[in-house]
């Protein structure tokens, strides 16, 4: 009995192994890919890549990526995201290269699409190729150097008001927390074409979605790195990158200001502005709708 036993544990244990290696061989199948090439890169971790201290919490996305930046003075290099080869450019011709003249082959994001919501989906940032082609296409005509001094009318007003909120305070204040009031402020103005009240002493609800939104926990941060790092996952959970509550209250206040902004026919001074005078000029559609 006692033979058996210790067969069954030994058979065991060499399963174990066996698929623990083999995953470990499929995970690092691709490693040598950026020294095949001649390309840099730093030594990636077995089964996460390059982007272990991310999946660990110990740096966000952006900061991790900062690091492994400054690891070179190479116009670009090259990372793993977990098994998956991604080649990281530094070099600003490069990156205008593949943002204006070669944008026909570099048109598509790696990020996920959000496809199983259709606000997620319909978001410039997640939208895919050719979705994201039309629409590029549109607000294109509107970036333009008249429209960016449309702007400063709400960048000087905010300026100002800063500058009186600052000459207020006579107490000691964080400047993470004021630096973070000040951006959500130009936020509000610009995108949202709303006043959040971010200097005044009682916090108003798109204040409060803001903090939610950039606030740590497990479920954002874990979300969030997942729609850079694995849009797989978030297509087969079904994930949204933003709590429904934030979201919906986002997406209330932006067609709200649409409404009330409607009749304006003046140079567009913030994005509502911009998305109006879009569907006045393409028949009433919304920008980027696509049909197969």
């Amino acid at each position: 009995m006692s033979f058996l036993y210790s067969s069954w544990a030994l058979n065991y244990v060499i399963f174990c192994i066996t698929i623990l290696f083999l995953l470990y061989k499929y995970f690092t199948r691709q490693f040598d890919y950026w020294n095949k090439r001649g390309v840099y890169t730093s030594k990636p971790v077995p089964f996460f890549g390059n982007v272990f201290d991310v999946v660990i919490f110990k740096r966000n996305l952006s900061e991790h990526i900062k690091k492994l930046y400054d690891e070179t003075d190479e116009p670009y290099f090259g990372i793993f995201v977990f098994d998956k080869p991604v080649l990281v450019l530094k070099s600003p011709k490069l990156i205008k290269d593949i943002l204006i003249k070669d944008f026909h082959m570099f048109c598509d994001r790696s990020l996920a699409d959000g496809s199983h919501n259709k606000t997620i989906s319909n978001f410039v940032f997640f939208q895919k190729n050719p979705k994201w082609n039309l629409t590029r296409k549109k607000l294109t005509s509107f970036f333009t150097s008249s429209m960016s001094k449309a702007f400063f009318t709400n960048i000087e007003l905010i300026n100002q008001k800063f500058i009186e909120h600052l000459e207020n305070i006579s107490e000691p204040v964080d400047a993470k927390t004021i630096a973070g009031h000040f951006s959500t402020e130009m936020i509000a103005r610009c995108f949202f074409a709303t006043d959040p009240r971010c200097f005044e002493r009682e916090p108003s609800k798109f204040r409060h979605c803001v903090h939610r939104i950039f606030q740590f926990s497990v479920r954002n941060g874990l979300i969030q790195t997942l729609y850079f790092l694995k849009p797989s996952l978030i297509k087969l959970f079904k994930l949204n990158f933003l709590e429904n509550s934030v979201m919906e209250y986002f997406h209330k206040i932006f067609l709200e200001a649409m409404e009330c902004r409607k009749d304006y026919d003046g140079k567009p001074v913030n994005a509502v502005d911009v998305v109006n005078q879009l569907q006045k000029k393409h028949n009433g559609e919304f920008p980027g709708k696509y049909s197969n």
